[in-house]
């Protein structure tokens, strides 16, 4: 019997410094037969001229820019494969990815998606390390992605009829994209299989600051998302003990990142949401004395002796 064909989706806005890698990556793959789809959502740096030499070995489409997840949902329609990766464009696969996870998928029938942790690379300081997902077999999928630990666009293959059936992705979702997709695809039934090796490179482009707004925006999104997840658990009866301590360690750390917009704010959001979630401090990102202080006297007076402590 023939391999199924796997599509290898990229979406490229000016991705000139390092689409030529990312291609080079998928053509490399030992898997066959594999199509690479690139879509140019608009570039105005010397990204289509790149992907013009590259030939027939990929599929190449242009358009005015609309977005990352407008672009994904442009090549997931082009796509024939049964399987489909999504590749950021400055994102590398490495040999064995996709060889890796269509067993692992042919040998889990009933999952709809295999994914992995990735190796992140930071060029500006030389740094390399696993980013990890979580494989733990003791927690479900929705305790893995409670942890914001279950999938990641470039290190997940997706069978693609998981993918038209939860819709594609959300065009009007600027942040957290592939949390939001792996939430649907949750919700709809569908479950996810854990790759024990590292399948791809993630590329972190130096110290880039974020601001306010761009924070904002995240923090609420999380905040949209985690609620979405709450609700829908409760309402099927699947809200156990675990998914409420992690969510719980969530909306801590949440809170934490608030303090960025200012203590007034984090104080309100921690309180708006404690009796909830029964907000607490993650044991692994918080010391024993922040956690007594925490029992003791509450969040804004941990957080400003935290904030003396770190001068």
């Amino acid at each position: 019997m023939e391999n199924p064909l796997v599509s290898i989706l990229i979406p490229c806005y000016n991705a000139g410094p390092w689409i030529e890698r990312t291609i080079q990556s998928a053509i490399a793959q030992s898997y066959q037969p594999i199509e690479i789809i690139v879509h140019d959502d608009g570039s105005n740096d010397d990204s289509a001229n790149k992907l013009a030499g590259f030939g027939d070995q990929i599929q190449f489409s242009h358009a005015e820019n609309q977005g990352g997840n407008k672009s994904r949902n442009l090549l997931l329609s082009k796509a024939q494969g049964s399987y489909i990766k999504f590749l950021d464009a400055d994102d590398e696969l490495l040999p064995h990815a996709i060889e890796s996870q269509i067993k692992l998928l042919k040998d889990n029938p009933s999952a709809s998606a295999a994914y992995s942790s990735m190796i992140q690379l930071s060029p500006l300081t030389k740094s390399e390390h696993e980013g990890q997902c979580f494989s733990d077999i003791h927690i479900d999928d929705y305790a893995k992605w409670i942890s914001w630990g279950l999938a990641q666009t470039s290190s997940t293959l997706w069978l693609k009829a998981v993918l038209d059936q939860i819709g594609g992705w959300n065009s009007d979702q600027q942040v957290c994209q592939d949390n939001e997709l792996c939430l649907r695809a949750l919700k709809q039934g569908h479950s996810f299989v854990y790759d024990a090796h590292p399948t791809c490179k993630y590329y972190i482009h130096g110290e880039t600051s974020t601001s306010r707004k761009s924070l904002e925006k995240l923090l609420e999104q999380k905040t949209l998302l985690l609620k979405d997840m709450h609700d829908w658990l409760l309402t099927q009866n699947k809200l156990n003990t675990q998914h409420k301590t992690l969510l719980g360690y969530k909306f801590w750390e949440l809170s934490r990142e608030m303090m960025k917009l200012g203590s007034d704010k984090a104080v309100q959001f921690h309180g708006v949401h404690k009796a909830v979630f029964n907000i607490k401090p993650d044991p692994d990102y918080s010391s024993s004395i922040y956690r007594t202080l925490y029992k003791l006297i509450g969040f804004k007076y941990s957080e400003k002796i935290a904030e003396l402590l770190r001068k």
